[in-house]
């Protein structure tokens, strides 16, 4: 049997026999710009999305060597607010 997805569709496969074989096979079909030089197939994150996940990590750590605790909650809790709304307008388009 062959499942084929679509580019960023999220699955799970669940084998209901005892032995199965998964192969999951990406195709860039960006520029390459996007993919990291090494990334034949397009298996990684792109590279404007793992740099700015890449930000987004050292800016938190940041916030936790400068504020207490409670703040980085508080902060980390804001900007989980943001995504959600820029995920919910982004759906309207």
């Amino acid at each position: 049997m062959i499942i084929f997805f679509l580019a960023l569709w999220f699955h799970n496969i669940k084998s209901l026999d005892t032995y199965a074989v998964s192969v999951n096979v990406f195709w860039r079909h960006l520029n390459s710009d996007f993919y990291e030089p090494k990334d034949l197939y397009g298996n990684k994150d792109l590279v404007p999305f793992s740099r700015t996940i890449g930000q987004l990590s050292k800016s938190l750590n940041e916030l936790e060597k400068q504020l207490p605790s409670v703040y980085v909650d508080f902060y980390a809790r804001r900007l989980r607010c943001y995504l959600d709304n820029y995920i919910k307008e982004n759906e309207k388009k």
